[in-house]
């Protein structure tokens, strides 16, 4: 396999990662909303929902990070498109478009 095979599988790669996480995040803010709205008997069913959702964007955050992290390491991505998709995987993470006032 070429390198610029590999750049190709790793950037399509991180791609997929990037929109499954963006997935997560969706299902997490919905999993909020339910959960700030549910009634006292829905209480334990909603928080679980809740705490699965953020454990599963945690999990996938450290995954993704792993990807880029070996993807520099083996020059498959510069040091800018690091930085950048670091960043932004953790504005996702942490809904920063939407705390912007």
């Amino acid at each position: 396999m070429t390198q610029s095979e590999q750049v190709e599988i790793i950037k399509f790669k991180i791609k997929h990662e990037i929109e499954y996480l963006e997935e997560l995040v969706e299902r997490r803010n919905n999993a909020r909303k339910e959960f700030e709205k549910c009634f006292p008997r829905e209480y334990k069913e909603k928080k679980s929902d809740f705490d699965v959702c953020y454990t599963a964007i945690s999990i996938r955050h450290s995954y993704l990070n792993g990807v880029l992290d070996t993807a520099y390491d083996l020059k498959l991505i510069s040091q800018d498109e690091y930085s950048e998709l670091r960043e932004q995987i953790l504005n996702k993470v942490l809904n920063r478009k939407d705390m912007e006032l």
